[in-house]
Formats: structure tokens, C-alpha cells, sequence
């Protein structure tokens, strides 16, 4: 094993080792210093990073086994370690976020943030802006956000367009109004389209309202009071009117944003688990309004303490967003990082009566968060379900579906599924190379051909194998299955009920040699069923684009075939493989072709 250790860039030390143990327990070679660390396996592929205030404890840490999985995982790869000193814990933790980002290493948490999340936006192309919603992260102009929800972007474009008038309609609505629309007869555009405002001052009022969906301007009130003053005391009764509302309005946010004025600066963090996934959600707060809110995701794992996950999670965020000389709001210690915060004069604060009402609202963008990230949580359910009747501990599930065109053309589909819901990352389409009309062949090249991939990549058997079909198609995947004798997979079938009614499917399965019903309750059975679905989504969609591919490729390139002569010939002889052999007698006795068409169709097939 090697060791390099290296200080401000500069290589000052190397040493090879032979066993994993010996980088980790000669002290000699592990500096009491604060730097970060860097692991690498045999082929010099990085594993992971980290940092450490005293590296020779941390490092020492990684010395025995562990009761985790994935940090023995992790000691058991390691070749090869890099050392980069640094001066103070602080340059650590800037230049270990910089590593993390550029270099992404696998052991490492990856935060998935929400910046899909809609914005508010602001044209610059035009000479009166607009204001819209948008989730186009490449338009050029000034973007507010993210929201949360889409309904908390549309009310504060609202709400912004009641107080400046600003306009929301398209350019091309714009170059050509001749007067004024209903949105200026109730009072959310000032009309810039015919004239009733300047450019300078629709422009001003654009600047206003950026700074006020910021919390920029805390003296608008006193703005809008001048306004409705001036306007009264000229008689302008309804001008006067659009601005008594707007201060109403005002008023009313006032209110609701009356919690987060305690802080001039401060953003609040707080975290929601289930069993496969963290949401880490952030409120930023800014002259005593609340700009923003993010929520960021990673897989649970229990290789990283949640300590260390949020202290992670909060460089990210420190470095990323450049955060200072503010007041952190979290009921996480953060002890490894209480003198890197100093440095930035960020101060804990936990929670209190009067800052209750900060944690609750970000504790409910955590719940919201990992509502929305977690689109299957009866999956976990089907999983215990499956589990206790087939007494195993189920991992991993796939499903196997055919289909063909009319006999011909045979594809099949791989989908996977874990406790996390369905990987679509890892779902496979197979042409099938046997284009019998068998479904019992199909099946099992594609099984063979998936299992036969599983072994050569030394990758985990699939726990179940799900596919549709009654005794003869379990029978004829099992044979193929049982060739590979360490995959462990048990095969289950699903048999439509009467009438194709899913509430009746029957669940079948090989018990002692023989074929038994597996009693399921709902969950169990219905994914399942979901699974089964998905299979035969993914399969008649591959042959839906094979057979695209196909006939376009062949009949759509013979000039005077309309579709509807394609689409007759296609099911007269169930595919272009068919036809290819036809002769020219039986293309002309299919109805409506003729002996021109018969005679193109045929020479142009020879001719291919």
C-alpha cells in the first residue's frame, strides 16, 4: 500500500506498504494534524474523502471492523492513501468540499438538491419586463427562488403584480395590444403595452419589486403611504384606492412574515429520515424575511452518523452559498465544527419559544420534502409481505414480460425494483434472437442471457423473479434458473383473475417441487402486480419502437403505399419477415393492393 503525504501541494513523502492494516497503525507516518484524506482502491480509483482535525485518530479509526456493512466495504477496497495537510481545521473542511464536488467519490454523501423547483423570473430581453414562473434554469434575466411548491411561487407573483403592476403576458401579446386588458382593469398591470407608464418608472417599479420578493425594502410601506397621500390630496380617488390595497396587502404579508423578523440573518436546518432516505431541508432568512427554502436529499446509510452527515451538509452549504455573520438555527451540535464556524461568525442557536414557530415551518419542508421524494411508501409493506410468506429476506426484485408483433420481432424486458420503489436506471430491453412465436423460449433466452450477464459481472442474483403466466411459464423459467445454482431466486408467477380482474390474480410459486398459490395480503400483491405492469410497459414499448423502426425503415420508403395499405399488409402477413418471402400472387390478394402496388412492393423487398 502506499502513502502519499503532501502539504500545499508539494509531494514531501512516499511509502509502500503490503498489508491494509500497516498505512493505518504506523503512527509514525499519521501526522497529529488537522488536513484531508483521500482512499483509493487497487486501480486508482478514488473511494473517499474526508477531513479531520487530528488525522492520526481519525485514520486510526478506520483500524478494526466495523459493524456497518458498507464502512467494512469500504476498508476492504482501500490500496491506497493520500494525505493533503493543511494549516488550520478550516482550510480542511474548504478544500474537502472542493474534492467532494469535483471528484464525486462513490462512499461519499451525495446531496440531490431541488433545484428543479419553480422560480420567479423577470425577463431581460425586453424593455418592459415581465415577471413569470419558470423552471428553465438557462433564461437569461434575474431568478427568485427556489419555491418550495408552485402554489407559493404563483401567490407571490400575485401578490407582486397587485403592488407594482407589473405585466405577465407573452412579448407577442405585448407588440400587439392597442388597449388596455382586463389585468389592468383590475389593477395587477400598469398597462406598459399602450403607454399609461413610462419605461424609467415601469422600470423603477421593477426594481422595487425585486427587492421586495428579496425582503430588500423595508421602507416600501412608508413608500405606499406617500403614494396614496399624494394621490388624495389631487382628488385621484381611485388611484388613491390602488394604493390603500396594496397597503392592506402588504400588511397582511407583514404578518405572516412577522416571525422571522427576530433575525437580520440566520438560516434554520433541520432533517426527516425514513428507512431508505434523508431530507435535509434549509431556511434562509435575510434582513428579517424569509428568501428561501431548499431541501436536499441523500440515501440513509449507516455508515455516516447523522452528526457527521449534517456537519457535511453544512459546509456544502457554507462554502456553496458563501454563508457568514449569521445565526444558525439547528438542534444538531455541529461539535467538530464549533471552531471552523467561528471563522465565520456563524452562532448555534437551538430551539426556543421564540424562534418555535422558524422550526416547526422548516420541520413541515422536511416532511413535504420527503412526502413528495418518496412516491411509494406502501412499497416497504409489499416487501414485508412477500418476505414473511416466502421466508426469505428479499433485496431486489425482477420482472420478465414478452412481447412480439403478430408472432414476429420478439422483444422482452428486465425491470428492477428495491425498497426504494422502482430503478429505472437499471430496467433492460432484449431482442430476442429466437423470433419463434414461443413465449416459452423467449423466456427463457432472456432469462439465461440476464442471469448468464449477473454471473460474468459478479453482481447479486436478483431474491425474486416475477413474471405473467400460469404453471407451464413458471415451470419453463424455473429450469432455466436452477442451472445457476447460487442465485438463490425464487420465481413467483402472476395468473390473471376472471375477466383480466386484477383483484383476483393468483400469485403461484414452487414449494417442494410442486406448484402451490401463495396466499398474499393487499400490499404484497400489489406490487407484484406493479411490478408485472411496469414489465409489460417496458417490453410492448420496446416493440412498439422496433416496430417504428421497422416499417419505416422498409415499407414507408415506397412512394404510392399510403398508411392505410402499410397497415394491411403489416397484419396480413404479421410482419416484414413474412412479407420478404411473400410472392407476388399473395401480396396481390390482399384486398385493396392491386397488382401495381403488389408489383412496387414486391420489387422494392427483392430489390432491399
Amino acid at each position: 500500500m502506499r502513502v502519499l503525504l503532501t502539504y500545499e501541494g508539494q509531494m514531501e513523502k512516499q511509502y509502500q506498504y503490503t498489508k491494509t492494516k500497516e498505512i493505518f497503525s504506523k503512527e509514525k507516518d499519521m501526522p497529529k494534524l488537522p488536513g484531508v484524506y483521500k482512499f483509493y482502491d487497487e486501480k486508482n480509483n478514488i473511494l473517499y474523502i474526508g477531513k479531520a482535525k487530528n488525522l492520526s485518530n481519525r485514520l486510526k479509526s478506520y483500524l478494526s471492523k466495523s459493524k456497518d456493512r458498507k464502512k467494512n466495504e469500504l476498508i476492504d477496497k482501500i490500496k491506497f492513501l493520500e494525505i493533503f495537510l493543511t494549516k488550520t481545521e478550516s482550510d480542511a473542511l474548504l478544500l474537502e468540499q472542493n474534492l467532494i464536488r469535483k471528484l464525486k467519490p462513490p462512499f461519499n454523501v451525495q446531496f440531490r438538491d431541488d433545484k428543479s423547483f419553480p422560480a420567479i423570473y423577470f425577463s431581460s430581453s425586453h424593455d418592459f419586463p415581465g415577471i413569470y414562473l419558470t423552471r428553465n434554469k438557462k433564461l437569461n434575466g434575474t431568478k427568485l427562488g427556489p419555491y418550495a411548491n408552485v402554489t407559493a411561487a404563483r401567490q407571490s407573483i400575485d401578490l407582486t403584480r397587485t403592488l407594482f403592476g407589473i405585466r405577465n403576458c407573452s412579448d407577442m401579446v405585448f407588440q400587439n395590444r392597442s388597449r388596455p386588458c382586463i389585468q389592468h382593469q383590475i389593477g395587477k398591470c400598469s398597462a406598459p403595452c399602450v403607454g399609461k407608464i413610462s419605461q424609467q418608472n415601469y422600470l423603477e417599479e421593477i426594481e422595487s419589486a425585486i427587492k421586495f420578493i428579496e425582503g430588500k425594502d423595508k421602507s416600501f410601506l412608508d413608500v405606499l403611504y406617500s403614494k396614496m397621500d399624494k394621490y388624495s390630496s389631487l382628488k385621484e380617488f381611485e388611484r388613491a384606492a390602488l394604493f390603500r390595497d396594496k397597503i392592506k396587502a402588504y400588511r397582511d404579508i407583514q404578518k405572516d412574515q412577522s416571525v422571522f423578523t427576530i433575525y437580520d440573518s440566520a438560516i434554520a436546518i433541520t432533517k426527516k429520515s425514513n428507512d431508505f432516505v434523508n431530507c435535509i431541508s434549509i431556511l434562509e432568512i435575510k434582513d428579517g424575511w424569509l428568501t428561501n427554502t431548499e431541501n436536499y436529499f441523500s440515501k440513509k446509510d449507516g455508515f455516516i452518523p447523522d452528526e457527521e452527515l449534517m456537519e457535511s451538509f453544512l459546509s456544502k452549504i457554507l462554502i456553496e452559498k458563501g454563508l457568514e455573520n449569521l445565526t444558525l438555527l439547528s438542534d444538531f451540535k455541529f461539535k467538530n465544527l464549533r471552531t471552523q464556524l467561528k471563522d465565520k461568525k456563524i452562532y448555534l442557536e437551538k430551539k426556543t419559544f421564540k424562534n418555535k414557530k422558524i422550526f416547526e415551518l422548516a420541520s413541515i419542508q422536511s416532511d413535504d420534502g420527503l412526502q413528495r421524494q418518496y412516491n411509494y411508501p406502501w412499497i416497504i409493506e409489499g416487501f414485508s409481505s412477500i418476505e414473511n410468506k416466502a421466508g426469505v429476506q428479499i433485496n431486489r426484485i425482477e420482472g420478465f414480460d414478452i412481447s412480439h408483433l403478430s408472432g414476429n420481432n420478439v422483444t422482452a424486458s428486465c425491470v428492477v425494483f428495491d425498497k426504494d420503489g422502482p430503478q429505472k436506471k437499471q430496467y433492460r430491453t432484449f431482442n430476442i434472437k429466437n423470433d419463434k412465436n414461443d413465449d416459452y423460449l423467449a423466456m427463457k433466452e432472456v432469462l439465461s442471457r440476464r442471469f448468464k450477464r449477473l454471473e460474468k459481472e459478479g453482481k447479486n442474483f436478483p431474491d425474486i423473479v416475477v413474471i405473467d403466466g400460469g404453471k407451464g411459464q413458471l415451470s419453463s423459467a424455473k429450469k432455466v434458473i436452477d442451472k445457476f445454482h447460487d442465485s438463490g431466486t425464487q420465481i413467483l408467477s402472476l395468473v390473471k383473475g376472471p375477466d383480466r380482474n386484477s383483484k383476483y390474480d393468483d400469485v403461484l410459486y414452487f414449494s417442494s417441487g410442486n406448484v402451490k398459490r401463495m396466499d398474499l395480503d393487499q400490499e404484497g400483491k400489489r406490487l407484484l402486480q406493479f411490478v408485472r405492469d411496469e414489465s409489460h410497459r417496458m417490453a410492448l414499448s420496446r416493440s412498439k419502437r422496433r416496430r417504428k423502426k421497422i416499417t419505416y425503415s422498409l415499407l414507408d420508403e415506397i412512394n404510392g403505399i399510403g398508411k392505410s395499405n402499410k397497415n394491411k399488409i403489416l397484419r396480413h402477413f404479421g410482419g416484414i419477415e413474412s412479407l420478404r418471402k411473400a410472392s407476388l400472387d399473395q401480396i396481390k390478394s390482399i384486398k385493396g393492393i392491386g397488382k401495381i402496388k403488389a408489383k412496387l412492393i414486391f420489387d422494392y423487398l427483392n430489390e432491399a
